[in-house]
């Protein structure tokens, strides 16, 4: 939908200016999840603002893949790919140290993921 509105001249001049909603986008995002800590539980209402703000930054990251002219599907099938083989490590490191990866500290955790970042 964004390409059918781009070709319209309804668009970003450049990347600068969809980075910078995407920041907008972020604050929205960031302010109504800080409204629901507030008031505690996230009711029904709550979790559809918080949702569709959610999903504003995924329509405006969508928008910077295609002016960055990748494609923002397999970009993050590729992270995933990435995230996956990384904390593989990290189990398979707990594994050599006889624990499993639930048993070890969380700061423990980071410096395994440092490490698996390297291997």
């Amino acid at each position: 939908i964004s390409e059918r509105a781009a070709r319209t001249g309804f668009d970003w001049d450049d990347i600068a200016g969809v980075m910078e909603k995407t920041e907008e986008e972020w604050g929205e995002l960031k302010a109504e999840l800080k409204k629901t800590k507030i008031q505690g539980d996230v009711d029904e209402q709550s979790s559809r603002d918080i949702a569709l703000e959610f999903g504003d930054i995924l329509f405006t990251l969508v928008n910077v893949a295609r002016f960055a002219r990748i494609h923002p599907e397999t970009s993050l099938a590729a992270s995933t790919r990435k995230f996956e083989q990384r904390f593989r490590q990290m189990e398979k490191m707990a594994a050599e140290s006889g624990r499993t990866i639930d048993e070890i500290p969380r700061a423990e955790k980071e410096r395994m993921w440092n490490m698996a970042k390297f291997r």
